[in-house]
């Protein structure tokens, strides 16, 4: 497989011992920089039944200032470990593994480049923390953080289809049989439709200026009033 990467081209190569893909299994890549000619190698040990179970009340998305514009997700799943995504232009990502971080600390590696840079996040309240990013060479990347949205199981029975805001505590969310969920900064809640359709999108020019479409036509429009 060839893949692109900040104007360079990469050949990749993934082998999984047992070939099918089972669990747990484990994956040997190698990485052959297409421009040097470099090659490196190494292996990924998964257990992939384990990781697909995320401990969905303890992961969330976090941001930090507006200036520097970076997304994290973090994600804990039922085997112990956990994800960091790192993003500062919603397009790429960047993905960090800990197979043991706590309840207040993450520290991970890189699992696309192993050993190129690795990241710590420290939890220093429900709702902030700070994100320390450090390179093999170069200086650490340090953002305060604070949550964005904390990822809720069984909020709703309805499938959500879209999402939009007007900041970080004015966020809304739509979905079959009519729901329309508010994000306030601190608590989902359900808003009236008065309509069963499945709504598809939303989207607004302000808080009070919201408009969500769906099934058959339908059109809503939020005003605060």
């Amino acid at each position: 497989m060839d893949i692109g990467n900040g104007g360079k081209k990469y050949r990749i190569k993934i082998e999984f011992t047992p070939p099918e893909f089972s669990s747990p299994f484990k994956a040997f890549f190698t990485l052959y920089d297409l421009t040097t000619g470099i090659t490196t190698g190494y292996t990924l040990s998964r257990n992939p039944t384990e990781i697909a179970q995320p401990l969905a009340d303890e992961d969330g998305i976090w941001r930090s200032s507006p200036d520097d514009g970076q997304r994290f997700y973090l994600q804990f799943y039922k085997n112990g470990g956990g994800l960091l995504l790192r993003s500062n232009d919603a397009l790429t990502c960047e993905v960090f593994w800990d197979p043991a971080p706590t309840a207040t600390k993450f520290q991970g590696q890189d699992i696309y480049s192993p050993h190129q840079a690795s990241a710590e996040f420290t939890l220093t309240s429900a709702i902030s923390g700070q994100v320390v990013r450090t390179p093999v060479s170069g200086s650490a990347q340090i953002w305060p953080v604070s949550s964005f949205s904390r990822a809720i199981s069984g909020l709703t029975a309805s499938s959500l289809s879209g999402i939009w805001g007007s900041s970080g505590t004015d966020i809304f969310a739509v979905g079959t049989s009519g729901t329309i969920m508010h994000y306030d900064g601190n608590l989902w809640t359900a808003m009236t439709s008065n309509t069963t359709k499945t709504l598809l999108s939303v989207w607004g020019s302000s808080s009070t200026d919201v408009f969500a479409v769906g099934e058959d036509g339908v059109i809503m429009h939020y005003t605060s009033k």
